[in-house]
């Protein structure tokens, strides 16, 4: 450890080519995103825009920040903290620049949930792209119990127009469509709440139908852990679930269940019909029946 934060220290005053490549490999073997690998490599480069390096570059400003910050963190943290370190060193450096630039900052308790949260979606994501079946059969949505109905639900984001969209779809247990939801969010929003969302518009809709027994049925592992979870979340994707558990603690919701993405299509289509669709904020889908 005191190896590694010796390098990095040498790095901030101009290292040889072998010192900045052993620590480059050490950060490219962390399991985070690349973008995340490439802000920690510019951290370690001393390259980012920091009062010190603007006063650098004769860019006249007040100098305040504490020398070698990033060698006493790393100094204080065991390797296997290194990943979340990135993920919320990250999210820090972006809420600073939305803070300057545009005038919104986030709660650092959001910050904090919402860099945690990202590195579970990521690992979920690697976990899904790795496994590989052979051969590979598409999983395909299943009858619910007699006497019992399936909702299903999923979301999507599009971070260029800040917009979420929203699929719900309600089944009987021979099959038989009963209702659905097409909705679209105008917020910026993580995948994780964006999944939860439209996890509340399910609690929401099965409450206004008065849907008798149910399984609530979703593609995102995370937030169907959540929901059958009581942990406390201090966050928005907290509030929203809390929400939900509320909501769904007075109805008959017989078993909450992941399902393969594959086997979720049909509500896959009305999340895309959400984001794409300029006519209408929000679609309700009813069965003649």
């Amino acid at each position: 450890m005191d190896s590694n934060i010796l390098v990095v220290g040498q790095m901030a005053h101009g290292s040889s080519s072998s010192s900045n490549d052993a620590v480059w490999k050490k950060i490219w073997l962390l399991d985070i995103p690349n973008k995340k690998r490439h802000f920690l490599w510019h951290i370690c480069q001393n390259c980012l825009p920091i009062p010190d390096n603007l006063q650098k570059r004769r860019i006249p400003i007040d100098v305040k920040c504490v020398d070698e910050w990033v060698k006493k963190i790393l100094q204080s943290l065991p390797p296997k903290d290194y990943k979340d370190f990135a993920a919320l060193s990250y999210e820090i450096w972006g809420n600073r620049n939305d803070a300057f630039f545009n005038g919104k900052a986030r709660h650092p308790l959001t910050l904090v949930s919402y860099a945690l949260n990202s590195q579970v979606t990521f690992r979920e994501a690697n976990l899904q792209a790795t496994t590989i079946q052979s051969p590979r059969h598409s999983s395909v949505w299943s009858l619910p119990l007699a006497s019992h109905f399936k909702v299903n639900f999923d979301a999507s984001i599009s971070t260029i127009y800040q917009i979420v969209g929203i699929g719900v779809v309600v089944r009987s247990c021979d099959g038989q469509f009963i209702a659905g939801l097409s909705k679209k969010l105008r917020i910026l929003s993580s995948a994780e709440l964006a999944e939860a969302l439209a996890a509340r518009e399910v609690a929401l809709l099965a409450k206004i139908l008065m849907i008798p027994s149910f399984i609530l049925e979703g593609d995102a592992f995370s937030v169907i852990k959540h929901i059958s979870s009581s942990d406390e979340i201090l966050s928005d994707l907290g509030s929203v679930l809390e929400v939900i558990r509320i909501t769904l603690s007075a109805q008959h919701l017989a078993d909450i269940v992941w399902t393969p993405r594959d086997a979720n299509k049909v509500v896959h289509c009305l999340v895309n019909f959400a984001k794409t669709s300029s006519l209408l904020e929000s679609l309700r889908l009813l069965s003649n029946n």
